[in-house]
C-alpha cells in the first residue's frame, strides 16, 4: 500500500515537470541570465566584485548563493599532518 502510494507521487511528479514550463531569459543588454521552473526552482547567475560569477538559486521559499568557480577545501588538507617518527632498529 506505502509503495503504491510512493510510486504514484513520483508518477505525478514526473508527469508536473513534463507539463510544466520552463523558462530561460538570456539578456545581455541588461546582464540577467536565468533558468526558471515556475512554481518550484529559479537560479541566477550573477556577476560578483569578488568572484568571477555568483548563482542564486530559489528554491520553494529558500534562497541560497553559491560560488561555482571557487576552490574548496577539503576539510583532511586544511589540517597539518603530523609526521609520525619511526625509529630504526640499529644494526651491529
Amino acid at each position: 500500500m506505502l509503495l503504491t502510494i510512493i510510486i504514484l507521487i513520483v508518477i505525478v511528479f514526473l508527469i508536473y515537470l513534463l507539463l510544466m514550463s520552463i523558462i530561460i531569459v538570456i539578456d545581455t543588454v541588461n546582464n540577467q541570465y536565468y533558468v526558471q521552473i515556475k512554481g518550484l526552482v529559479k537560479a541566477n547567475v550573477m556577476p560578483d566584485e569578488n568572484e568571477i560569477l555568483k548563482i542564486r538559486l530559489k528554491i520553494f521559499f529558500l534562497r541560497f548563493s553559491f560560488y561555482p568557480l571557487k576552490k574548496r577545501l577539503s576539510p583532511n588538507k586544511s589540517k597539518k599532518t603530523k609526521k609520525l617518527l619511526i625509529k630504526k632498529p640499529k644494526r651491529i
